[in-house]
């Protein structure tokens, strides 16, 4: 058998080259295994990898890409999209005039030639209605819930008898009182918003000061009558000063009381009285007093607490009231006060 020499060396030198062709692969693959394999896993950390970001402004401009789009190469169907105008802001609704409820009073009003000057409310049993004549609205005598008085003079009764006219009720700016068996309202009459008349709207809610504050309480309204008759002009009168600290009697001429007392709303804001213990007994303390005011010019001073007025023991808000009704009539009148622990006796005289 002859065989072709030429043809046999051509097969044995690729044979010899994929041969070794194999061995160098499979070689240097386990070179690059065991290469591998000697890298430690604690030195690749996340933080060794690089990463980056874009940042905002970086990239290429949207307008570049303006030209893909108009060519529109998806022949795709534009449609304009509908977007609704923003709505307009609601205008502000402008702030109401604060009203106070319709009151609905079932009660007639009274016929009596009486006037309601004004209303104190700290509560049930603390309420006080200022009621005088309808001829002399500056001379008031004031009455709590129970207290009886004449019709025409308007002087307190000792004893409720059928002509008496009887407090029944106190509110804001209205009294029920009880007249020969029947009930009857008595308003406070106002130039504006309060009219004599069963069906009354307040056209504002107003609250103003008092002159006694009991404890812990306050005071729920005081209201008084302002009147619209013009005030008839005065002769001159000298107001007297502030008297020395060691004066105890005092000398005042009538009218200047009088004009003192008709600025009721003034008297209410000129100081400030609270309750105060003393043993078991309520006394009554001026925790402040404004200068150049009627109370300074009586003599008293803050801190001052009112023991007796007329000899009557000022144990309640009552009694404490005392004082305005005694200025109004009485022509002498004493006080007793007690101030740094010691009593004090004044003595005034009203001509």
């Amino acid at each position: 058998m002859r065989f072709n020499t030429e043809a046999l060396l051509v097969f044995a030198n690729w044979f010899l080259l994929g041969a070794s062709s194999y061995l160098m692969g499979g070689l240097g693959g386990e070179l690059f295994y065991w290469q591998i394999l000697k890298i430690p896993v604690s030195s690749i950390s996340p933080a060794s990898y690089a990463s980056t970001s874009i940042t905002p402004g970086q990239g290429k401009k949207r307008e570049r890409f303006q030209v893909i789009t108009d060519h529109n190469v998806f022949n795709a169907q534009k449609t304009e999209v509908y977007v609704p105008p923003p709505e307009p802001e609601a205008d502000p609704v402008p702030e109401q005039e604060e009203m106070a409820p319709e009151i609905k009073d079932e009660i007639e009003p009274t016929k009596l030639q009486i006037a309601l000057t004004g209303t104190m409310i700290f509560g049930k049993e603390s309420s006080f209605a200022f009621i005088s004549q309808q001829s002399n609205l500056n001379q008031y005598n004031i009455y709590q819930i129970g207290d009886c008085f004449h019709p025409q003079t308007v002087k307190r009764d000792k004893e409720c008898n059928e002509d008496s006219v009887k407090v029944l009720e106190i509110t804001d700016r209205r009294v029920v009182i009880l007249h020969r068996g029947k009930k009857q309202a008595l308003w406070m009459q106002e130039s504006k918003g309060f009219v004599d008349s069963p069906t009354v709207r307040k056209k504002t809610v107003s609250k103003s000061s008092a002159l006694i504050v009991p404890a812990p309480d306050k005071p729920k309204g005081v209201s008084k009558k302002k009147s619209s008759k013009k005030k008839k002009k005065k002769k001159n009168v000298r107001a007297p000063g502030i008297p020395d600290q060691n004066q105890r009697s005092f000398n005042f001429e009538r009218i200047w009381v009088d004009e003192q007392l008709e600025q009721f709303d003034q008297l209410l804001m000129d100081a400030r009285v609270v309750p105060t213990k003393k043993g078991e007994k309520t006394f009554f303390m001026f925790q402040f007093i404004k200068d150049e005011s009627i109370y300074r010019k009586l003599g008293l001073q803050t801190n001052d607490i009112i023991l007796e007025v007329n000899g009557y023991t000022v144990d309640s808000v009552a009694k404490a009231l005392k004082l305005l009704e005694a200025l109004q009539s009485e022509r002498e009148i004493s006080l007793k006060i007690e101030r740094e622990g010691q009593p004090i006796d004044f003595s005034y005289f009203i001509d």
